[in-house]
């Protein structure tokens, strides 16, 4: 067999290594056979969304992911090549890249399409309203050209708290 292609043992079993065509050859004293294997790449068996149910708070984001398995048992992180949808928008909504957003009180289904499958995974936005808000750091010094990353935390009305990033207006003064 042609080693970059496939790999073959003493007892006849043959194993894909590369896509391409090898040659096959049995011998036995002076009488041979040869046959021609084609390899072809793994092909795509299925698509799961992690996590399967996510709940969120008003303004709070999620992120979810795609994950491929092929017929080789391989499994690979495809969320940033999925298509992300929400069926109800105006309770959650999703960005192309699988980002969810607690729009509203409500329930949606969420699919990702990769490769011609599609998963499906389960969103809630609570119905906790937003008592308040707050910057971390609480302060920051830094050098004139440098740059300062703040986060903005939300604590809601059953007190459970969510870094909100969608419908924050940041200015400076």
């Amino acid at each position: 067999a042609t080693p970059a292609v496939a790999s073959i043992t003493a007892g006849g079993l043959a194993t894909g290594i590369l896509q391409g065509t090898s040659l096959i050859t049995a011998t036995s004293g002076t009488l041979s056979g040869s046959t021609m294997l084609t390899v072809t790449p793994a092909s795509l068996v299925s698509l799961a969304i992690a996590p399967q149910a996510v709940t969120l708070n008003i303004g709070a984001s999620r992120q979810l992911t795609a994950t491929a398995t092929y017929s080789d048992g391989t499994t690979v992180d495809v969320t940033a090549s999925s298509q992300f949808t929400s069926a109800n928008t105006a309770a959650v909504g999703t960005s192309n890249a699988g980002m969810l957003t607690g729009v509203a009180a409500g329930n949606s289904v969420i699919s990702a399409t990769f490769g011609g499958k599609t998963a499906t995974a389960n969103a809630t936005t609570a119905a906790q309203t937003l008592s308040s808000i707050s910057i971390s750091p609480a302060s920051a010094t830094i050098n004139i050209g440098a740059k300062q990353n703040f986060v903005v935390t939300g604590t809601y009305s059953d007190n459970s708290t969510a870094i909100i990033s969608s419908g924050i207006v940041w200015t400076s003064s």
